[in-house]
């Protein structure tokens, strides 16, 4: 018992340096009090960062998602199959007309993926910062 009440005492030494240090009186501050500042201080800059990083993401989606609308552009002016020359004008449904901006950007969409203009630098990046460990052969006797 006698062990306890001297550690309690040690502790309050030290609680009431730490809170001197800080310039708060020690006998009216408690320790929840206290240490529940540095609490709230941590939770809300947690929350900031958090907000940070979701900005950050936010930003970086919307400057793909132009990157990606300025290569369709650039695309669509290159392209010759794109231009709409020579059609005919065979009528047909919004889901079947080549003529349908839908499936123009569709098209464009998925050519873009395939050849890997769009996602190169990602792709490139990923590739290097992520290597796949080797998978040990098994041999069967």
């Amino acid at each position: 018992m006698h062990e306890i009440e001297k550690l309690i005492g040690e502790m309050s030494k030290k609680f009431s340096t730490c809170v001197s240090y800080f310039g708060e009186d020690s006998v009216k501050a408690s320790p929840d009090v206290f240490f529940g500042h540095f609490c709230k201080l941590l939770t809300q800059f947690n929350e900031c960062q958090t907000f940070l990083w979701e900005l950050r993401e936010e930003e970086e989606r919307q400057k793909r998602q132009t990157i990606a609308k300025s290569f369709f552009a650039k695309k669509q002016r290159r392209s010759p199959r794109n231009g709409g020359g020579g059609g005919n004008g065979n009528g047909g449904g919004a889901s079947g007309n080549p003529r349908d901006p839908r499936n123009r950007d569709f098209e464009k969409l998925i050519d873009a993926i395939q050849s890997g203009d769009i996602f190169s630098e990602d792709l490139t990046r990923l590739r290097t910062s992520f290597r796949i460990p080797k998978r040990k052969s098994i041999r069967r006797s």
